[in-house]
């Protein structure tokens, strides 16, 4: 595929790390990928985190809401 043996050497490291290293599952959602999820605005879903009905987390200046949470929350 790639004439140079350098990069023939990276893409096989890489594929190699790639087959050892399966995909973490999604555990964390923003408020955009909740909104989405619920069908709400984001305006709505970060109120209903201040609120305090929605269980987040802020990490810096926005939000993350727990996957477990979340579907907590919904049950409830």
């Amino acid at each position: 595929m790639f004439d140079d043996p350098l990069i023939q050497k990276i893409a096989a490291a890489v594929a190699e790390q790639l087959r050892e290293s399966p995909p973490l599952p999604r555990e964390w959602f923003s408020v955009a990928e909740v909104a989405v999820y619920l069908n709400k605005p984001e305006n709505s879903i970060r109120e209903m985190i201040r609120d305090g009905g929605l269980p987040a987390h802020k990490l810096g200046k926005q939000y993350r809401i727990h996957k477990d949470e979340l579907d907590a929350w919904i049950r409830t």
